[in-house]
């Protein structure tokens, strides 16, 4: 099961600041479906790399949501996708399409 999103990571380091994290999360729920999208495409074209590339790009979003699972199966994924093993992505598929839509970004009100 994977562990749900949590905002301590955001709220500690933008110190009470609300618009800081309003903006952070903003631009969580618009970049994190675009570079997916981008992920997915770069996998289809078999262009590893990128798809690495892509991916360590999204760890980072993940950590800032406090998801130490999540952020470990894209860690293994990016070393292995490197490697050209592919054996996980659907695995990995899983994990980005549940941050998406069953525990989507939380919006700012949320914060407030």
């Amino acid at each position: 099961m994977l562990e749900k999103p949590n905002l301590n990571y955001i709220k500690d380091i933008s110190e009470g600041d609300k618009n800081f994290e309003n903006n952070l999360l903003s631009s969580l729920k618009t970049e994190f479906p675009k570079e997916y999208e981008i992920l997915k495409n770069n996998f289809k074209q078999q262009n590893y790399l990128k798809v690495a590339l892509n991916l360590h790009k999204l760890k980072h979003k993940i950590s800032m949501l406090g998801m130490p699972l999540a952020f470990e199966i894209a860690s293994d994924f990016e070393q292995d996708i490197k490697k050209g093993h592919t054996e996980q992505y659907e695995t990995l598929l899983l994990v980005l399409i549940k941050l998406m839509y069953i525990y989507p970004v939380y919006s700012p009100q949320q914060i407030l």
